[in-house]
């Protein structure tokens, strides 16, 4: 059976998006950080270190979680150029599958994006040492990188994902947000909410 994998993506017109994202920390929250990071307390023992880098190394139960994703999938995409506006939809493909001995899922899509031929990947993994998921993209339809980082809510099974995308308009970064609801093991939902020049 092949499953779904349903994508919407939120955009005010040259990807300009909707949902408001949290403020960028305060001044006294970086330094708070700072301080934090400089407080670990690196081993002096050679076996306690190379124990720390083999913890590091070896895939857990974050890592299988992302390997059921393994398969093709179809996936019906829907743009939406404001809230409450009819989406442009659109049918692609995604192939799924881990790399490096299972440390990392690596998704490719392929369809058409506005009638021209699309490809991008997505490369997700679970990051032993920080605690937390990332997803770098990349695409044919650009040059640059989206790179988000996030958690995965047991009770929801939703991942929950912030981070940073190339905007050409402003020649920077903006911020983004995404979700992927696991509906069931064969249909998810990705939703991906961009930033306008007014931070919502």
């Amino acid at each position: 059976m092949k499953k779904l994998f349903l994508c919407s993506s939120f955009l005010l017109l040259a990807l300009t998006a909707c949902k408001k994202d949290d403020k960028a920390p305060t001044e006294a929250t970086e330094k708070s950080a700072e301080n934090t990071a400089e407080k670990v307390e690196i081993p002096k023992d050679s076996a306690a270190v190379a124990k720390i880098w083999m913890d590091y190394g070896t895939p857990g139960e974050p890592h299988k979680r992302l390997a059921t994703d393994v398969g093709k999938w179809n996936e019906e995409c829907k743009f939406y150029s404001k809230p409450g506006a009819e989406p442009t939809v659109m049918k692609m493909t995604v192939d799924i599958s881990m790399i490096h001995g299972g440390r990392y899922q690596y998704a490719k899509h392929n369809g058409s994006y506005f009638g021209m031929p699309f490809e991008g990947t997505a490369t997700t993994g679970y990051d032993n040492a920080s605690g937390k998921y990332f997803s770098i993209w990349t695409d044919n339809m650009g040059t640059g990188v989206t790179y988000v980082t996030g958690t995965y809510d047991e009770a929801s099974k939703t991942y929950n994902y912030a981070g940073e995308m190339s905007d050409p308009l402003t020649k920077s970064m903006k911020k983004i947000r995404e979700t992927v609801e696991l509906v069931s093991a064969d249909k998810q939902v990705f939703t991906s909410y961009d930033t306008d020049e007014n931070g919502k």
